[in-house]
């Protein structure tokens, strides 16, 4: 199988247990993705982290480090953002769940983006774009 997939320039996907993301496979080059991520007590969560082969780097890393000890408050102004966004469509928000997120090359001084899923309203996924410290909502069917 391996032979067939170098012939047509497929390589395999690469994987690792990562410390700090858990399982992540390349989807393609510079792209990782995995299930596995851990983030204020929520688990099994999407992340996509623009990485080279080597996977994540220390800066992305010093990043999620930062981001699971909250020492800014972050948690809290992504949360109230989305609780904002989600009583638009529904009137009591409660139980917030992180489904995925993303991480760019430098996420302390780029765009990265969290989603969340909110118990009572199946249809949407409400997410927060973050660059520094200012969360702008939106909403995703």
């Amino acid at each position: 199988m391996n032979l067939l997939k170098s012939l047509f320039g497929k390589k395999p996907a690469k994987t690792m247990e990562d410390k700090d993301f858990g399982a992540i496979s390349e989807r393609t080059n510079g792209e990782w993705e995995g299930f596995t991520f851990q983030l204020w007590g929520h688990s099994s969560i999407q992340v996509m982290i623009d990485a080279d082969e080597n996977g994540p780097s220390e800066t992305q890393r010093a990043f999620v480090k930062g981001l699971q000890s909250d020492s800014t408050g972050i948690r809290q102004r992504i949360e109230m953002a989305i609780a904002q966004e989600a009583r638009k469509q529904i009137s009591q928000v409660s139980d917030l769940q992180i489904s995925s997120i993303y991480f760019p090359g430098e996420p302390a001084h780029q765009t990265w983006r969290i989603w969340y899923n909110v118990a009572g309203d199946n249809h949407y996924s409400y997410g927060v774009e973050i660059t520094g410290d200012s969360p702008q909502s939106f909403k995703e069917d």
